[in-house]
């Protein structure tokens, strides 16, 4: 089984309001874009960290300020041999947030209306333990 590491970033406006981005290119063509927050994937010799940054400066055009790890979540994908760990972080930005021309539509969202967006379940979850901490 193949092993990859994704990186996440919960980015929080001054109103408490999270940022998602639509991703139009998904795995599947019968599957619904779902809602998502910005990241990818480690490249090798690469940090976690380092990928964080990254993937903001290319997809938001955002320096990446300071992050604090969020959750960690395995997600085993069998029927194509993949196992990727995300490591999803809280995050503070720097920069206008262009969004970069990888990404589709992008909102912010509260709290309680994150949670009722299409994400994915690993997301879901780690917004219901943000919800349950407050």
């Amino acid at each position: 089984m193949k092993l990859e590491v994704g990186v996440k970033a919960l980015i929080t406006d001054n109103n408490g309001r999270y940022l998602f981005v639509k991703y139009t290119d998904t795995p599947d063509e019968a599957e619904k874009p779902r809602w998502d927050i910005p990241g990818g994937r480690l490249k090798p010799e690469e940090t976690l960290v380092e990928a964080l940054a990254r993937e903001l400066k290319t997809q938001l055009k955002a320096k990446l300020l300071n992050c604090a790890v969020l959750s960690a979540q395995d997600i085993l994908l069998p029927n194509i041999d993949l196992h990727v760990v995300r490591v999803t972080y809280q995050t503070q930005i720097q920069g206008d947030l262009r969004i970069g021309a990888v990404q589709g539509l992008y909102r912010w969202a509260a709290p309680d209306e994150a949670l009722t967006l299409n994400v994915d379940s690993y997301l879901h979850h780690t917004l219901e333990l943000l919800k349950q901490a407050r």
